[in-house]
């Protein structure tokens, strides 16, 4: 009985943790909404910067293998 108790105990903390409490906030609440585009927003930069990365990578191999041929 005692294991079965501390089991569901468990479960249940596990569920209160899989969907965070911000995000039910965040349909209602503008300052999360901020937030989410502010992140919206970094992740757009971050992926603008990596491809701009990979574009000056790309061209570099593509001048080096110029050069040695």
């Amino acid at each position: 009985m005692k294991s079965r108790t501390n089991r569901s105990r468990k479960t249940r903390k596990r569920k209160k943790f899989v969907p965070p409490p911000k995000r039910k906030g965040g349909t209602n609440n503008r300052p999360l909404s901020k937030k989410m585009k502010y992140g919206l927003i970094a992740l757009g930069v971050v992926l603008f910067i990596a491809l701009l990365i990979l574009s000056v990578v790309i061209s570099n191999l593509g001048i080096s293998k110029g050069h040695t041929h």
